[in-house]
């Protein structure tokens, strides 16, 4: 391998990165999806029982309110609901381009570039080696 230029190692860093990176994403789905999966279920059944108590609670106001209305007091019904945002459960894949394992990455090149080792041989090595 020849001695290599900073956008040469920088371009490798990325290989071994994007590499990572999938494996990564793999171990993360691979372990939680079916664990998730059952969470949206849950949260998705428990939705639609808080709809239905919030539609109770909005009709039993209106109910109030037109009472109020009738015997001529005065008074308000605020519906306060409770906001529920739509989001489901969501695992994030953990954030491996720490700028400790980018740098670690780097000497890794730079050494084998002076020694002249193969830079296949190498990428899979650091693959292996920095793959959680």
């Amino acid at each position: 391998m020849k001695r290599l230029s900073k956008f040469e190692v920088e371009s490798l860093v990325n290989v071994v990165m994007s590499k990572l990176n999938v494996i990564e994403s793999e171990k993360i789905k691979n372990e939680c999806s079916e664990k998730v999966d059952e969470w949206c279920k849950e949260l998705e059944e428990l939705d639609k029982e808080k709809n239905i108590i919030n539609e109770k609670i909005s009709e039993r106001g209106r109910e109030i309110g037109k009472e109020v209305k009738e015997k001529g007091w005065k008074g308000v019904y605020v519906n306060v609901g409770y906001g529920f945002d739509g989001r489901r459960v969501r695992i994030e894949k953990n954030n491996l381009i720490g700028y400790d394992v980018r740098s670690k990455i780097i000497d890794e090149i730079v050494i084998n570039s002076l020694k002249e080792n193969d830079i296949d041989v190498l990428l899979d090595s650091l693959v292996n080696k920095f793959k959680s």
